[in-house]
């Protein structure tokens, strides 16, 4: 590929690249915390009602996980658009 839009997508990667992390890793945690109040609920009668509490807790983490996974994609699309590259042309097909 052309070194021009080599270094484009690098930094169009680097553009989004922590909130993207980090909100993938949120969305992760959360649906680990989900997993484990499932557990509980299902196994422990009397903790069902100390499960709602982690489903809440849950349920904010991976809220604030996606939000940060579209302020990431916001931002690559931000920068995308100020940094314009200048793609070759495509070939005609045979």
């Amino acid at each position: 590929m052309d070194p021009e839009v080599e270094a484009f997508r690098a930094q169009l990667r680097l553009a989004g690249r922590p909130y993207s992390l980090w909100g993938g890793r949120a969305v992760g945690v959360g649906l680990g915390f989900l997993a484990v109040a499932q557990a509980l609920a299902m196994t422990t009668r009397g903790l069902a009602l100390a499960c709602m509490g982690l489903l809440a807790a849950a349920l904010v983490v991976m809220v604030v996980g996606w939000v940060l996974v579209i302020i990431g994609s916001m931002r690559r699309q931000r920068f995308a658009r100020a940094h314009q590259a200048s793609l070759p042309p495509i070939p005609p097909a045979p």
